[in-house]
């Protein structure tokens, strides 16, 4: 009986320890601060007629009122629209980090459930080479947002010329074997061993992996985003 004891008290210690997502990835924490944002953005024509449009792309709550997205994905707007909700929320403030990371400041409903117990400005320095990643896309316009589930490949480096056209200054372009479409840009990539935020999407390379950059944000730029 004692080595029976042994091994429950083992198993129970380990599911302990495991991420919310690798147990349940419907009910994940991860997964309920994933939400899918759209922008109406109004242009002018060439003839100078009024042209409508919308912009897709996924965002995770970290905070009450505070939405981390891609920089790329900003339109620019002062209203977005979260989870098809029948009224667009204000846009009071933006938060950037320099590599196409962006924190819009919201109004509307709380966000109950966020991600900012797996975030924190280093986090993505634990997920190495081979590890196990995974992330909740709204791509293509499914919703609710989709699990997948990938690996960490290198990194490539970015020429000078091409940093000219990219809302980048770091060169180091992460790359993993996750397929990515549009709308999944913003998408939150853990490490599917501690829950841990690695980056977010940037874009698809080749239609079959996913680039993504390093998260650049200072302590008190996330400590404003989760208090505001």
């Amino acid at each position: 009986m004692k080595w029976l004891t042994v091994l429950l008290l083992v198993l129970v210690l380990a599911s302990t320890v495991m991420p919310a997502a690798a147990l349940n990835p419907e009910k994940s924490q991860q997964r309920k601060a994933a939400h899918q944002i759209t922008f109406v953005i109004h242009k002018k024509g060439d003839n100078g007629e009024d042209i409508t449009g919308r912009a897709l792309c996924t965002a995770n709550a970290l905070g009450a009122h505070a939405l981390l997205t891609a920089n790329h994905c900003d339109a620019g707007e002062t209203e977005i629209t979260v989870d098809r909700e029948l009224v667009p929320r204000a846009i009071f403030g933006r938060i950037t980090d320099g590599e196409d990371h962006v924190i819009f400041l919201v109004g509307g409903p709380v966000f109950k459930d966020t991600m900012k117990a797996y975030y924190s400005p280093d986090s993505y320095k634990e997920n190495k080479v081979g590890d196990e990643t995974f992330l909740y896309g709204d791509g293509g316009g499914m919703f609710p947002p989709q699990y997948r589930q990938g690996r960490r490949m290198g990194t490539v480096v970015m020429s000078p010329e091409e940093l000219k056209y990219l809302l980048i200054s770091d060169p180091n372009l992460y790359m993993f074997d996750i397929n990515i479409i549009g709308g999944d840009s913003g998408s939150a990539i853990y490490d599917l061993k501690t829950g841990k935020l690695v980056t977010l999407v940037t874009y698809g390379v080749a239609d079959k992996f996913c680039g993504a950059y390093k998260m650049d944000f200072t302590q008190e730029q996330i400590s404003r985003a989760e208090t505001f």
